[in-house]
């Protein structure tokens, strides 16, 4: 191997941040270099319509949108897992993959597992601390995927 020669590793990264300080528009940034490295760039899984910033500044990050429209009849994390299991069997010429954000995940996580077991509910209809044993069980195992 020559000292020219290198492989794009699959990007993952952490930005935290308060809403508005840039974390989606540093992923556009990011992306345009992975691209310039020979990849696709990132893939972006948006659980809260944040490419608008994307799309305002001309980046071309492809987004995949994860939304709950019918919390009753949740698919939002159902349908994120199954990609995810894609892009972890095969990269697809991606350098990277962004979530926006995992609060958002951590809601759509929410409203499959409530809807998974409605009987759990309190009497208030709200989830129980069952619910919240079980998110916090799953989201244990999804970040270090990520």
């Amino acid at each position: 191997m020559k000292a020219t020669d290198h492989k794009v590793l699959f990007a993952r990264y952490l930005l935290l941040g308060t809403y508005g300080s840039g974390k989606t528009h540093a992923v556009g940034i990011m992306h345009e270099k992975l691209k310039k490295a020979g990849t696709k760039g990132i893939a972006m899984a948006d659980f809260e319509q944040g490419f608008n910033t994307l799309k305002t500044h001309n980046f071309d990050v492809e987004v995949r949108s994860f939304l709950d429209v019918n919390k009753q009849v949740p698919t939002a994390f159902t349908s994120f897992v199954g990609w995810m299991t894609e892009l972890e069997a095969d990269h697809q010429g991606y350098g990277g993959l962004a979530i926006d954000s995992l609060t958002s995940l951590q809601a759509a996580l929410m409203n499959y597992v409530i809807s998974i077991n409605p009987a759990s509910r309190n009497e208030f209809g709200m989830a129980t601390i069952n619910d919240y044993g079980v998110l916090v069980n799953v989201m244990s195992q999804i970040l270090p995927q990520l």
